[in-house]
């Protein structure tokens, strides 16, 4: 059996660490906008706001187009208010524009250039053993699925380096795919899950509108086979398992495709995860690792 897990927020308690990437994001903002404090809070106050008001709006964008919602994790939060304030420059907010301008005269010239490096500052904090994200749950399930003859592939967008250290630091031994792509346990870091197709294809979950136009993820999946996809992030992670069951049920029908609750998980991709009747993919909703085990293993 073949499992493929995503790592930030399934293996992890991502709270901490996304919390930081806020902190580090809105420092960085205040230090190099020109603004006093209070004007910088005005701000960040109207687009946290807007994200909270119409969280569809909102999220990861690539090529012009969502590829996942602002209220899908607490990362895709902080990716949605680097978007969301880059809106309110492009509209023409006054603020919003002078502290865009003023930006571009630092090292992280614009708002979305700020997040990533507020997450990359994030990722050697923890690297420094600042903040410790493993779920402590982890380590004997994956030790107990290994053991009894499967295959584990960590596939995420967060770099191979970072999951292999992590991984390591709890007593792991996962192999870097780009230098052995046979191993049963194995780390496929920097998936791009994220990364769109120039042609949308999507399905509709609520009010949410979900890319499944994912050629790079969609080649991961084709590749890996699994039996067991797991997931906190909807539409990054699960969408094209889901996706694939429906259209090429002989090669991905009956996977079980695993919606890892946390505490920011949004409705609208638990109920679907809890009431929606695939025919080609066993859906579940979990709160406690423990449960994947039980799933898939019994």
């Amino acid at each position: 059996m073949k499992f493929v897990f995503d790592f930030d927020g399934v293996m992890t308690d991502q709270t901490e660490e996304a919390t930081r990437v806020k902190e580090i994001f809105i420092q960085k903002l205040k230090d190099g906008c020109g603004f006093e404090g209070g004007r910088v809070d005005a701000m960040l106050e109207q687009a946290f706001s807007e994200l909270k008001r119409t969280p569809q709006a909102h999220g990861w964008i690539h090529k012009g187009r969502i590829s996942a919602y602002a209220n899908e994790d607490l990362f895709m939060e902080n990716m949605g208010l680097a978007n969301c304030l880059k809106k309110f420059a492009d509209d023409g907010g006054n603020d919003f524009s002078k502290a865009r301008e003023n930006l571009k005269n630092t090292d992280t010239p614009n708002f979305q250039t700020l997040s990533l490096t507020s997450y990359e500052q994030m990722v050697q904090e923890t690297k420094q053993d600042k903040m410790k994200p493993v779920d402590p749950k982890m380590a004997p399930l994956f030790r107990k699925i290994l053991d009894a003859g499967h295959a584990i592939t960590v596939v995420s967008n967060s770099s191979t380096s970072r999951i292999i250290d992590l991984l390591n630091k709890e007593g792991l031994e996962p192999a870097d795919f780009e230098t052995d792509p046979t191993a049963t346990f194995r780390v496929r870091g920097d998936a791009r899950k994220f990364d769109l197709g120039d042609e949308p294809h999507t399905f509709t979950v609520d009010t949410y509108t979900v890319e499944t136009s994912r050629p790079n993820f969609e080649k991961i999946i084709r590749e890996e086979k699994p039996n067991v996809a797991i997931g906190d992030v909807f539409t990054l992670d699960l969408s094209v398992p889901i996706h694939l069951a429906r259209l090429e049920p002989e090669t991905f029908g009956g996977m079980h495709v695993i919606l890892r609750e946390q505490r920011y998980t949004p409705d609208w991709s638990k109920n679907f995860m809890l009431t929606s009747k695939e025919e080609n993919a066993n859906l579940h909703v979990i709160n406690d690792l423990d449960r994947i085990a039980e799933i898939a293993l019994n």
